[in-house]
């Protein structure tokens, strides 16, 4: 799916080992390791998702991009993650990515996003939702101060649970 809008082409990606996407993730400071094929990789074989970017191109340059999945026809970008702000060159709103989104993914009913600094996106002509909780785990050399320091009914429990199901990564 292929949408073209002035010098700026708006793509939907399957291929994840693109090396464009590789090295402008490598390259961009606002990437985090969300944005990340490798992450996207685990996150949808764990749960079955079909993994896709939506790409930006200035030319033939890769000037931004969404990792996402589709989940009954909502566009998430990216389900599981603290944060995953989407990576659109300046001179593009979020309003016009939305429409390019709405565009290119046939049945699109939502888009769901999270964003972690949205300062620089501009929100205000959107129907936006904030709720959202950001969560730090603070890494030290002890492992176990840091496995201390977790949740015992929440994270610590999940952490057990996955080895006693031999969870190997």
């Amino acid at each position: 799916f292929i949408s073209i809008w002035g010098k700026m082409k708006f793509v939907i990606q399957d291929n994840l080992d693109d090396n464009r996407i590789l090295n402008f993730i490598l390259e961009d400071d606002r990437a985090s390791i969300y944005h990340h094929p490798a992450w996207l990789k685990a996150i949808s074989s764990a749960l079955n998702f079909q993994p896709k970017y939506f790409l930006i191109f200035n030319g033939e340059t890769l000037a931004g991009l969404i990792p996402f999945t589709l989940i009954k026809n909502t566009f998430y970008s990216l389900p599981f993650t603290t944060h995953c702000d989407p990576i659109i060159p300046e001179n593009i709103t979020l309003k016009q990515v939305l429409g390019e989104i709405n565009g290119l993914v046939p049945g699109i009913q939502k888009v769901r996003m999270k964003f972690r600094e949205s300062d620089h996106l501009l929100l205000e002509d959107l129907n936006t939702i904030n709720n959202y909780y950001n969560h730090v785990v603070y890494l030290d050399d002890d492992i176990e101060k840091v496995y201390n320091s977790l949740g015992r009914r929440s994270i610590r429990r999940f952490i057990n649970k996955s080895y006693s199901n031999n969870l190997k990564i």
